[in-house]
Order: structure tokens, then sequence, then C-alpha cells
């Protein structure tokens, strides 16, 4: 598994990232070199479905998981 890109604020449940976007974009605006350091060392990596075959949801589920399955999980 990789960790998995996350383009938007709203994917995150981490209240460190949150507050680290919260400070950087009233500090800079939008940050975007902040989103590569948060895709790589967020804790939301960790709380992506753990992909166990190229089934849909990765094989996680046939429900609806609470977080998005990493797109490259085929």
């Amino acid at each position: 598994m990789t960790n998995i890109d996350m383009p938007n604020i709203e994917e995150y449940v981490d209240v460190d990232a949150i507050g680290q976007y919260k400070r950087a974009c009233s500090q800079w605006g939008r940050p975007v070199a902040l989103w590569k350091y948060l895709n790589f060392s967020s804790c939301e990596n960790g709380r992506t479905p753990m992909q166990w075959n190229d089934t849909p949801n990765a094989g996680f589920s046939t429900g609806t998981p609470w977080k998005r399955v990493n797109d490259n999980y085929s």
C-alpha cells in the first residue's frame, strides 16, 4: 500500500493536519506546498481501508468504507 493523495482538506480527519492547514492558510493563503507534506506525514494514511485485492473497495468491504480507497489499489 502506498500513501493516499488527498487533494483537499475536507477529506482529512487528522486534527493535527487540519490545524497545520488552517495555520498555513492564515499566514500564506492557500498553502500548495503543504499538500505534499500532509500527504506524506498525516495519520490519514493509516486510516485508509486495507487493500486486499483488486475487487471494488480493494476487497475491504462490500459496503461503503469510512475513507476513500487509494486509487492505485488494483
